[in-house]
């Protein structure tokens, strides 16, 4: 089980750091009113794409059993979305590039138009993989794809090009990424669509599509809004905090969600069992989400003038509280892959619903009140979804949602004690340099937080130490002696 969990977050980080050094180059050569257009394109992409997935990724891991017919309708099904997106994308371009009065942004669209294409291409090799538990052969694709993207974006930059270079990077991760999945699943699709083998999938997936549909939409208002009210300089910073927090929270929250899905649904009937996985992986979800989100805190006012100079300071405040808000990311996400995994699709829906409500309440309510008061109430809204979460899935399990937040708090109080003793410390030294005084801060915070994950016999350490001891024994161990 940890296993593939190691797998499918060694591809994510991988990916992160290539997309951490791209970004140290590529950020460096631009200005926060350049970065503005090019993500504003991204997000706008990413809102289209939502209603592309159609929820059949989730649709074609659960089910128990699975044909040709079935990958070959789903996979017509996602591509005609992806054409029809494309061609929305293209011709709304000019449109949304007045309204935002950014003439940039319509050529950017325009580009990013084929990307939907090269998506629909993706879903059943990834879902293939992911329902036989082959999250190597998916952390070697994300790895060259992100890899390939961003030595030739960078190539980009380095020529002139500017802000096309981010329009390029992505669009080629998706392509690169595309390839590489097909080659290794040697999977020849089919379009014999049979609505006999579609719409099984579709009932499962319909209730989950629509709150996710609803839920992301929403959840991406915060760039389309800043890039409306705000100078284009902020909406460059933010969304360059954003990016770097998005890609965080893909590398935790991603992985638990992959991994534990795969487990969920093939133990879904077995509830006992399903139990013990479930507060395992909360350990582990809580040890993992608080470590990261004290040390990302602290760290990145130095990190973000080191990677990308000091012109970008006020995107490493808001990186600060955007990645407070995000510790509850792969914990939730954990949370809602035990009500997608055991098939209760319509609680998954009511879920969603509740949370997508409150989240337009807060973003309604937040803005009038200006960027700062916005991410602070973020932070809030996020743990209000938490609870929501714990009580869903305490319907699901025999486990209360005081009992699943007594399992998250004590690596909170580890975190932030870790944190707060780590910047005195360093404070207190004088170290004033940012490479040095990061250096200091990732040693430090990792050194106290581990000792006392350690001290306290927290569950998470102890699986951990289990895990790192049986891979020792097992090379200590040679055939034949």
């Amino acid at each position: 089980m940890l296993k593939h969990f190691a797998w499918d977050i060694a591809g994510k980080s991988g990916s992160l750091a290539i997309t951490l050094i791209s970004s140290f180059v590529l950020t460096r050569y631009l200005e926060p009113a350049e970065f503005g257009p090019a993500a504003v394109a991204i997000v706008i992409a990413y809102i289209l794409s939502i209603f592309q997935e159609l929820g059949l990724y989730r649709a074609l891991v659960q089910r128990d059993v699975l044909g040709n017919h079935e990958y070959n309708s789903a996979f017509t099904v996602h591509l005609m979305a992806g054409i029809l997106l494309g061609v929305c994308c293209f011709f709304s371009a000019k449109p949304i590039a007045d309204f935002y009065e950014l003439p940039l942004l319509e050529f950017f669209l325009k580009v990013i138009s084929a990307g939907f294409v090269f998506n629909s291409i993706a879903l059943v090799p990834t879902a293939r993989l992911t329902r036989e538990m082959h999250f190597k052969a998916l952390s070697v694709s994300g790895i060259g794809s992100a890899l390939l993207a961003s030595v030739i974006s960078i190539v980009i930059v380095l020529k002139g090009y500017g802000a096309w270079s981010l329009v390029v990077q992505y669009l080629l991760t998706l392509l690169f990424n595309a390839i590489f999945l097909t080659v290794y699943v040697n999977w020849k699709p089919g379009f014999d669509y049979k609505s006999v083998y579609f719409l099984p999938l579709w009932k499962y997936a319909r209730p989950m599509y629509y709150s996710t549909l609803l839920s992301n939409l929403v959840a991406k208002l915060d760039v389309i809004i800043v890039g409306k009210i705000f100078p284009t300089a902020v909406l460059g910073h933010y969304s360059r905090a954003q990016s770097i927090d998005s890609a965080s929270r893909s590398l935790t929250g991603g992985s638990f969600h992959s991994v534990f899905f795969s487990l969920v649904s093939k133990h879904q009937a077995k509830r006992n069992q399903l139990l013990e996985l479930y507060k395992r992986y909360l350990h582990l979800a809580a040890f993992f989400s608080a470590a990261l989100t004290g040390l990302l805190y602290i760290v990145s006012p130095d990190l973000f003038v080191l990677m990308f100079t000091a012109k970008w300071t006020e995107a490493a405040y808001y990186f600060q509280v955007m990645s407070i808000a995000s510790f509850t990311w792969p914990i939730g996400s954990l949370m809602v892959t035990i009500i997608a995994g055991v098939g209760n699709s319509k609680a998954y829906f009511k879920l969603e619903g509740l949370k997508t409500g409150l989240q337009l309440l807060f973003y309604v309510f937040a803005f009038w009140q200006g960027l700062n008061f916005f991410l602070w109430t973020l932070v809030v809204m996020r743990l209000l979804f938490l609870m929501s979460n714990a009580w869903f899935v305490s319907r699901e399990l025999a486990i209360k949602p005081g009992h699943q937040m007594l399992i998250i708090l004590p690596y909170v109080l580890n975190a932030i004690f870790a944190a707060w003793i780590s910047v005195l410390l360093i404070n207190y030294s004088g170290v004033e340099n940012n490479l040095p005084r990061a250096m200091l801060l990732l040693v430090v915070y990792s050194t106290i937080f581990l000792f006392i994950q350690y001290f306290l016999k927290t569950a998470a350490i102890r699986d951990l130490l289990v895990v790192w001891k049986n891979r020792v024994s097992r090379k200590q161990i040679q055939p034949g002696t």
